[in-house]
């Protein structure tokens, strides 16, 4: 990965890799979901958009935590498959997080962002919390942990693995 290439947010498969077919390029990309995972890569609903990746606000598991959290905004990635030049784009932006009757969901975007691989960004978007477990009244306690960038490198990891460039974008 060249200077420039760092700087732009591209991530570049190995040399000499042949780029899979964009069905087994989904496929790598869906495999990310992990259920014990704070976040979830569910079918993108807008047009261009393959993938979103997104906090699990409404998973029932997640949601009462996550109404308990201090975050005032969130962040949600989505992602555009190219295959006329086997790239994977994505655009992080940040979303204002509303609370509707204790539930936290999902509020207007904030701000855009072209986040690279490195986790610099250009509005510093960036989403960090930290995960510890307590005990507490002798109960098991979990506080939450999580990184945008946590997303964001195993999805790259398996775009370029299928020979996929992967590259920010402003727009998909």
């Amino acid at each position: 990965m060249g200077i420039l290439d760092r700087v732009r947010g591209i991530r570049r498969p190995s040399s000499g890799m042949t780029p899979l077919p964009p069905a087994q390029v989904r496929e790598a990309l869906q495999a990310v979901n992990d259920p014990a995972s704070w976040y979830r890569v569910r079918a993108g609903g807008a047009p261009g958009v393959a993938f979103v990746v997104e906090l699990k606000l409404d998973d029932p598991d997640w949601a009462e935590f996550f109404a308990e959290q201090t975050m005032h905004a969130v962040f949600r990635m989505s992602l555009g498959l190219r295959p006329d030049c086997h790239e994977v784009r994505v655009m992080q932006r940040m979303y204002l997080l509303t609370r509707v009757d204790g539930a936290a969901r999902y509020g207007k975007v904030q701000t855009a962002t072209r986040t690279n691989p490195d986790g610099y960004t250009k509005s510093s978007v960036e989403q960090h919390v930290s995960t510890t477990w307590t005990r507490q009244d002798g109960q098991l306690v979990r506080d939450f942990g999580g990184d945008s960038s946590e997303a964001r490198d195993k999805l790259s990891a398996a775009a370029t693995g299928c020979g996929w460039t992967w590259r920010r974008k402003s727009q998909i």
